[in-house]
């Protein structure tokens, strides 16, 4: 198989062509090589390529035309050389024929560039979701790229492998791991600022009890002559005679 541009060459050969020697064997050999009785033939062609700035579902036909050459030499016991030479055209089949072909016997093939989804989960180390996990969506075999959140409480623990990648036909599903933060010791208070001391506000003199009371001022007053001191009571003392 030969690919040229937009031109596929394929080159058949006949196995054990020594000994074909009749016609009915190489008629055998021929249709051998289709499938269905020898008259379906498939070819798959390597290195297809499509266009990578296509949208997701936009629509691509390859149309063609499929024809061929054979040719053989068959000699006779008598040494009578016979040559065979065909060329054929192909028709599409009915059991591979194009949805959106126009005609029964146009050979063509659509095909539509898939979407993929990639899903991005920012989980905690026993797989619970800590934020709202986000969908990404693109063309089949566009490039994606992910990024991790900055999450209150958390910090990142490991990066996924698949952060950067290329949409896929399968869904793919990209994991951030996060730990939870540890908690910082708060930092120690200094010691406070003392006290302004306070001035002196000079010597106080003495100060008696509060509760004393002056008896000449509390002395209710009466009218006559001030008496005297008051003079002490003599004791009296009664002797009596002993006894006869």
């Amino acid at each position: 198989m030969r690919v040229e541009g937009h031109k596929v060459t394929v080159a058949f050969g006949l196995r054990d062509a020594a000994g074909l020697d009749t016609y009915a064997k190489l008629k055998a050999a021929i249709d051998a090589a289709g499938v269905n009785g020898g008259i379906e033939l498939k070819i798959t062609i390597p290195g297809i390529r499509i266009a990578t700035n296509l949208a997701a579902g936009t629509a691509l036909t390859s149309v063609g035309t499929v024809t061929g050459k054979f040719g053989a030499i068959a000699t006779s016991a008598s040494g009578k050389r016979e040559i065979f030479a065909f060329e054929w055209t192909a028709t599409q089949l009915d059991s591979g024929r194009d949805a959106m072909a126009t005609d029964d016997d146009t050979i063509q093939l659509s095909v539509k560039v898939g979407s993929g989804k990639v899903t991005v989960r920012y989980v905690d180390e026993d797989g619970n979701d800590i934020a709202a996990a986000e969908t990404l969506a693109g063309a089949v075999g566009d490039s994606y790229e992910t990024e991790a959140k900055a999450i209150e409480g958390y910090e990142l623990k490991m990066t996924p492998a698949n952060a950067m990648g290329s949409f896929a036909v399968d869904s793919q599903t990209v994991t951030y791991v996060y730990a939870k933060k540890s908690a910082q010791p708060s930092e120690p208070q200094g010691p406070g600022k003392p006290a302004a001391p306070q001035e002196p506000t000079g010597p106080q003199g003495p100060q008696g009890p509060s509760n004393l009371r002056d008896p000449a001022r509390e002395a209710p007053l009466r009218e006559g002559p001030c008496p005297g001191p008051a003079m002490p009571r003599p004791r009296m003392r009664s002797r009596l005679p002993p006894s006869v």
